[in-house]
């Protein structure tokens, strides 16, 4: 593990810890509200699987909702990476769970982070090859994420993010990805409220 990662993951690890003590949502009623994220997202740095494929620009939804502390968050991430070597290209999906935390400052700018777990997924362009588990790969994922958001207009803000991925393969991917795209917040619809309780 290179020194490098090691220093972010503790500051990721200290902004969590921050936010967790002053978080934005601390004293609302529980899913009172929630943000809905669609960025367009970029995989800039992937050590080893950098060598072997070219990541082309993915698109990642978030829905988060207020939650005790902080707030609870699941999403979906899809990317498509073109093979560089004599390799199958393949799709990439991250499906996730988290839990994080907001600071909210002046102007109404937002700073949160967030833990995610989930599994990544891909499917790889073989797809005649007769050992399906060859073109299919779904392994465990956990990411670190810090977020701000900017607000434009009402309830739409401009927000990005910078996140680190660890996927649990047999030879372990540390893949860093930059997003950058809107949010829009509303207060939860009192049937969603009654559902999530």
């Amino acid at each position: 593990m290179g020194k490098m990662t090691m220093a972010l993951r503790g500051i990721a690890a200290v902004v969590l810890m921050a936010l967790a003590c002053a978080p934005e949502s601390a004293g609302q009623e529980l899913f009172s509200m929630t943000t809905v994220d669609v960025s367009w997202t970029s995989n800039v740095h992937g050590g080893l699987l950098h060598q072997y494929w070219k990541p082309g620009r993915g698109v990642e939804i978030n829905v988060a909702t207020t939650l005790g502390a902080g707030f609870f968050e699941s999403g979906i991430a899809g990317q498509r990476y073109e093979p560089l070597e004599d390799v199958w290209g393949f799709g990439a999906l991250w499906l996730y769970g988290g839990w994080g935390a907001r600071l909210q400052g002046l102007y109404g700018v937002t700073l949160g982070g967030s833990a995610r777990l989930g599994i990544f997924r891909m499917t790889f362009d073989n797809v005649d090859h007769e050992f399906s588990g060859v073109a299919n790969e779904s392994e465990m994922a956990r990411m670190f994420c810090t977020t701000l958001s900017i607000p434009i207009a009402g309830a739409v803000s401009f927000v990005v993010s910078a996140s680190h991925l660890r996927v649990y393969t047999f030879q372990r991917m540390s893949l860093w990805f930059a997003s950058a795209g809107l949010r829009y917040a509303f207060s939860t619809p009192e049937r969603i409220k009654n559902f999530l309780r």
